[in-house]
């Protein structure tokens, strides 16, 4: 049996609020033109506060927490590893292809990608499963 060690469920509200809280920062930011003043550092801190609010709402219980939903965790979490790595291996190939010079993607944009992927697999697996009931 697969055992996860997971945050309680009111931490998926707590999630939320810091992702919709990194949200309206980046805005805000981009709105009032303050690109100059607050520079990279602010970014950099919105981005991580996006990645950190999104990553509390994916390790959170659901209220039904059955051996099922921990297979599909299981199954979420291995396939967003894979789908990163493919990422990381295949962006600098087409690259390559379209003539441009070739980039490392930047730590916070694979980690981003790879907790959206699990996010959205995880959900996905649980209406269809849902649906065949």
């Amino acid at each position: 049996m697969i055992k996860f060690n997971l945050l309680p469920n009111y931490f998926k509200k707590v999630g939320i609020i810091i992702v919709l809280l990194s949200f309206i920062l980046i805005v805000l930011k981009k709105m009032l033109n303050y690109n100059d003043y607050l520079g990279v550092p602010a970014k950099i801190l919105f981005f991580s506060m996006l990645i950190g609010g999104l990553t509390i709402f994916a390790l959170s219980k659901d209220r039904i927490e059955d051996e099922m939903n921990m297979q599909r965790r299981a199954r979420s979490m291995s396939g967003a590893f894979v789908f990163g790595v493919v990422i990381l291996i295949v962006n600098p190939l087409i690259s390559l292809l379209f003539g441009d010079e070739p980039s490392e993607m930047p730590s916070h944009q694979l980690i981003l990608t790879m907790v959206g992927f699990y996010l959205i697999t995880f959900n996905l697996d649980k209406k269809i499963n849902n649906v065949k009931k």
